[in-house]
């Protein structure tokens, strides 16, 4: 026979049964089977013998003195401790009432009286054989849940940890948006002060520019950080509402002329905005699409930017166009994260919080922006709005 059934053997049986002679016939076919044997003359001391050790599976009589089989089998099914424990019936009763009571009660077989001892043996090892699967089900399931508490544990544990990142990201934006504007306030002022001071010096006439471009470079940034901590911390105090896109676009391309790098734009004939209303506060998406055609500026060589808008029956989709530069390559997956973009790009520059900015703003709203190389050189960004709810 297997492994299992020389393990099935070595289990140890409660026999609880009044008549000394059925146990000890009983008990001697278990023993030279290979099981170990324990007995109890009654019930009362049944309950005692399994309390003090609990057995792998009982037999048990029903008509006993003072506590029959029926009651200590309740009284074990009601204890957690031994609730598990297989308990087979051996009786002299046949009626079926006394078979339902039994099960009722808990057991998991009845034997009549007079019983065939193979027909015994064979009921055991079938339930040890259950019994066994049942530990080995409960190991198993005790495993899975120590698996699944272990891993709850590293996912609470790496969520922490972001939340912790996450913080110290926005802490950090608050901190250059805050702290940094009254010192650097102070130094744009004594510098304009020894501008003005020596306007008429050659050697410092070409600096205006340069002091021109960098002050407002990092009072964009700022400017920028404090909306993308507010973007990020506490988004929902920005309500979304019906904002027509001709509006948005034109105010976009009106504020894109206060940069120095700024290209005209063209919005293509193929389909028009006016007349459709997209989901989104005004303000925050004239920001969002300022800052695609600031950067969509960067990355052409001189010729417009262009402008194309396609609808479906619940979004529109902007696309914003640029020819002459190309995304780096290791840069396009990322390019809306924050500081995705490291260093500067060649022949762009610095490109600033403004691509993060307009990502966070049109997410927001439930939308999406993505950015794409198109070949020859130059790059789109494609905007999907929902349309709003009087949009035609």
């Amino acid at each position: 026979m297997g492994d299992n059934l020389i393990e099935e053997r070595e289990a140890e049986i409660l026999i609880v049964d009044d008549m000394p002679a059925n146990i000890q016939m009983v008990s001697l076919m278990l023993k030279e089977r290979g099981y170990k044997v324990r007995t109890a003359l009654d019930g009362k001391l049944g309950l005692q013998s399994v309390q003090n050790k609990l057995p792998d599976l009982i037999l048990m009589d029903i008509n006993m003195p003072g506590m029959d089989g029926f009651e200590v089998c309740r009284q074990l099914k009601s204890d957690d401790r031994t609730k598990e424990i297989p308990v087979i019936f051996i009786s002299s009763l046949s009626v079926t009432m006394d078979k339902v009571n039994a099960f009722q009660v808990g057991g998991v077989d009845y034997v009549e009286k007079p019983f065939r001892l193979e027909e015994v043996f064979a009921r055991i090892e079938t339930h040890l054989k259950i019994r066994k699967l049942q530990r080995e089900l409960a190991c198993q399931n005790q495993n899975l849940e120590n698996i699944v508490s272990e891993r709850t544990s590293q996912l609470a544990e790496a969520h922490r940890r972001l939340s912790i990142m996450d913080r110290t990201k926005s802490e950090f934006l608050r901190l250059i948006s805050h702290e940094l504007r009254t010192p650097l306030n102070g130094i744009f002022g004594v510098a304009e002060l020894l501008l003005d001071e020596n306007e008429r010096n050659p050697a410092v006439i070409g600096l205006r520019d340069m002091f021109n471009i960098s002050r407002d470079t990092m009072m964009k940034i700022l400017d920028d950080a404090l909306l993308l901590t507010q973007l990020e911390v506490s988004g929902d105090i920005f309500s979304s509402q019906s904002a027509p896109l001709d509006f948005i676009l034109e105010s976009a391309t009106a504020s894109l002329k206060n940069y120095s790098h700024a290209r005209p734009v063209v919005i293509l004939p193929e389909f028009t905005p006016a007349g459709i209303n997209v989901q989104g506060d005004s303000s925050l998406l004239v920001k969002a699409f300022t800052s695609l055609l600031e950067t969509a500026s960067r990355f052409s060589s001189g010729g417009p930017v262009s402008i194309a808008c396609k609808r479906t029956p619940s979004s529109v989709e902007i696309a914003i166009s640029a020819k002459g530069r190309v995304i780096p390559a290791d840069m396009l997956a990322n390019f809306f994260e924050v500081f995705s973009v490291s260093k500067p790009i060649k022949d762009v520059g610095d490109l600033g919080l403004g691509p993060p900015v307009a990502q966070r703003i049109i997410s927001l709203f439930s939308g999406s922006v993505a950015a794409r190389n198109d070949s020859p050189s130059g790059v789109t960004f494609t905007v999907t709005c929902k349309i709003g709810d009087k949009g035609n």
